[in-house]
Formats: structure tokens, sequence, C-alpha cells
């Protein structure tokens, strides 16, 4: 049942985060809760072992996310992300060998 007040939210990653802004607007509260305690700056956390790799945010991720949190994008490049055309920025190694 939907309670218009209260909202809780699992797992603080990135989707959970994504969920909290996206009902944020139309609830007086919104809680998340996270089987780890989380840091107060950037660091990884031991249950998500993929947080350490490298991560892309693709144009329409990024364009969704602004979209839920005006200024976001400012806000990761000021936090030292940075962009890349793909195809154009970066090379993959696949099957071997290097692709651009």
């Amino acid at each position: 049942m939907f309670n218009e007040h209260h909202v809780i939210i699992i797992g603080a990653g990135i989707g959970g985060l994504s969920a909290a802004a996206a009902v944020s607007p139309h609830v007086k509260k919104v809680s998340i809760v996270d089987k780890d305690s989380l840091p107060e700056t950037a660091a990884c956390r031991k249950a998500v072992p993929q947080g350490a790799h490298i991560s892309i945010l693709l144009k329409a991720g990024l364009d969704n996310l602004e979209a839920l949190i005006p200024g976001m994008t400012e806000q990761l490049i000021s936090s030292g992300a940075a962009q890349i055309r793909a195809g154009i920025d970066q090379r993959i190694h696949e099957f071997g060998e290097w692709t651009p």
C-alpha cells in the first residue's frame, strides 16, 4: 500500500538513491536503508565489490539523473568525474585486442 507520508527505499546504491530522488517531491519523508554503514566521503563499500571498478554513466542515464537532481552533472565534474565521448575518447580491450 502506498503511503503518501513516508517511503522507505532499500539500498543506497545508484538505483536506491535515484528512486529516492524520484519519489521525494511526492512524499513528506524518504528513508534509505542499506546494510552497509555509509562513509562520510567517497570510498569503496564492502557490499559493492564492483564499486572500485571504473564506471561509465551513459548520456541517457546522466540526462535522467540531471532531471531528478538538477546540478548533478556539475557536481560530478567538480568532484573529479571525467567526461568522455563514447567511441572517441576510449578504447576497449576485448578478445585479446585493443579496439577503438
